[in-house]
């Protein structure tokens, strides 16, 4: 046989191949024969189903990929490389109360600022010029919106277009004014305050304080801020004391009120009263300590004022009650001596001249009068004789008056006067 005449097996092999063709084409299974050597089958009922299940499975990836556009809380939009729009998510249509045919063609900013050309600083043209993220946030009436743009890279890094993402923080921004009136109200407070506000860390170290701390003790804020207190106190003693007796309180108490001296930085003791509470995170641990400190030195002071009063009024109340005392026996004192007096005065009527009991009588009657002055003295003294003004004279009374006190002081006690020459007289109650 020639080269180009097949062998019996090989005639016999395509003619099993041509039998299980033509039984295919008998079920249905094949549509076309192309060649007659090395025929290709090809099914053309196999191509079209596997057509259907590819267009169906585009659709439903299609419908679920819109359903997930639609369902975000955020407005999206799809621009081309123009920057108009493509595609716009339901929020994105709810948002500028457009349909999204109204919008596919558009510019970003014809819909979102109104007008015919982009903003200064639009985060859409910088995104095309960074290829990265552009983030803003603008007012547009009302309404606080932050604009995100996440540039569309094709191939070698070619703007193809850009996701354009509006999200509403209205709230958000209300939230953060909120915020901030209170921290500058609550600023406004302990700055205002003349009491004496420090933060301090765990450690006892300063983290801040108000005008007020500055104010008291003389420092700035600069100087102390980083610090441990352990400056305010006179010694180590006194600091490792507060430590002692007031956090372990403030840990389990959350608060503790204590009054002590601290230090200005002169060196000049400040009586204050101290208030400490704990700060507390979330989970209850204690991150840091808020410091109230009063100075109470016109509180000291009125203090002692007080107490030199109370003690003057008791001391009042004494002499009073001593005078009450002292008015009482010179009264049945002074009663006593009448007796006396008269008595002796009768006793010497009846006696003559050169009797020598007259002596001893006269002597009873010299002391008694003594004795009377005394009384009228204790009299005025407890207020219960009338006063009684007189012209006298300063030097006859100071000597009399000698008389009777070196009669009552000890013999370890020397009395000197001092009486002024030619002295005028006076009105004035000699007793």
């Amino acid at each position: 046989m020639t080269k180009d005449t097949p062998t019996y097996e090989e005639l016999q092999e395509r003619l099993e191949r041509a039998e299980a063709i033509l039984e295919a084409l008998r079920r249905g299974e094949v549509d076309l024969l192309v060649g007659e050597a090395e025929p290709l089958v090809v099914s053309f009922k196999s191509m079209v189903q596997e057509r259907e299940r590819l267009r169906m499975e585009a659709e439903q990836l299609a419908k679920e990929w819109q359903t997930t556009f639609d369902a975000t809380n955020d407005a999206i939009w799809i621009l081309d490389k123009d920057h108009r729009i493509m595609r716009s998510n339901k929020i994105g249509e709810k948002l500028f109360q457009n349909l999204q045919n109204e919008l596919i063609g558009k510019h970003c900013w014809e819909v979102v600022h109104g007008t015919t050309e982009p903003i200064p600083e639009c985060p859409t043209l910088l995104a095309k010029k960074s290829l990265q993220r552009e983030t803003k946030d603008i007012k547009i009436g009302e309404r606080w919106l932050r604009i995100i743009v996440d540039p569309i890279i094709m191939g070698t890094r070619e703007y193809w277009g850009a996701v354009h993402i509006i999200i509403d923080i209205t709230e958000q921004k209300k939230a953060e004014q909120t915020l901030r009136d209170s921290e500058e109200r609550y600023r406004t407070l302990v700055e205002s305050t003349t009491d004496a506000i420090l933060m301090l860390d765990t450690e006892r170290r300063v983290i801040s304080c108000n005008q007020g701390f500055c104010n008291l003790f003389g420092y700035n804020r600069d100087e102390i801020e980083g610090e441990s207190v352990r400056f305010l106190h006179a010694s180590d003693e006194s600091f490792r004391s507060v430590g002692e007796r007031v956090y372990p309180v403030v840990r389990r108490e959350g608060f503790c009120r204590i009054e002590w001296n601290l230090v200005h930085r002169d060196g000049t003791k400040i009586p204050v009263e101290m208030v400490i509470s704990a700060i507390r995170s979330s989970d209850g641990s204690i991150t840091g300590y808020v410091n109230i400190i009063r100075d109470i030195t016109e509180r000291k002071r009125a203090e002692e004022e007080k107490a030199s009063l109370q003690e003057q009024l008791r001391l009042s109340q004494k002499m009073e009650a001593i005078g009450r005392l002292a008015g009482g026996v010179a009264h049945d004192f002074n009663n006593l001596l009448t007796v006396i007096k008269g008595s002796t005065q009768l006793s010497l009527m009846d006696l003559r001249e050169g009797d020598p009991l007259k002596k001893n009588l006269e002597e009873i009657n010299s002391s008694a009068d003594r004795a009377a002055d005394l009384t009228r003295q204790l009299l005025a003294f407890s207020r219960r004789q009338m006063m009684e003004m007189r012209v006298i004279d300063l030097n006859f009374t100071i000597k009399n008056l000698e008389k009777m006190l070196r009669r009552l002081i000890g013999e370890d006690i020397e009395l000197v006067t001092f009486l002024a020459e030619g002295l005028g007289k006076v009105k004035a109650d000699p007793e």
